[in-house]
């Protein structure tokens, strides 16, 4: 399981979000983003990873960080 699938499960549950209402307003296919909460995914792309900060209302850096934080955990 990679710490980037951790920290979107993470931010889908505080949010109170589903991955259908990311898909739609990110335009990212279901599978992709499954693939990613699956943790099938080490580290999406950058394009992916802005897209799912920006939903999230954080830079980045910040969604970056809290992959790392997991990581060293």
């Amino acid at each position: 399981m990679y710490a980037f699938g951790k920290v979107m499960r993470r931010l889908i549950k505080e949010h109170e979000t589903s991955q259908a209402d990311i898909c739609r307003e990110t335009g990212l296919s279901k599978q992709s983003l499954s693939w990613i909460c699956k943790g099938k995914t080490q580290y999406p792309s950058i394009h992916v990873c802005k897209k799912l900060a920006t939903y999230f209302g954080m830079t980045l850096d910040e969604l970056w960080e809290m992959v790392e934080q997991e990581e060293g955990e």
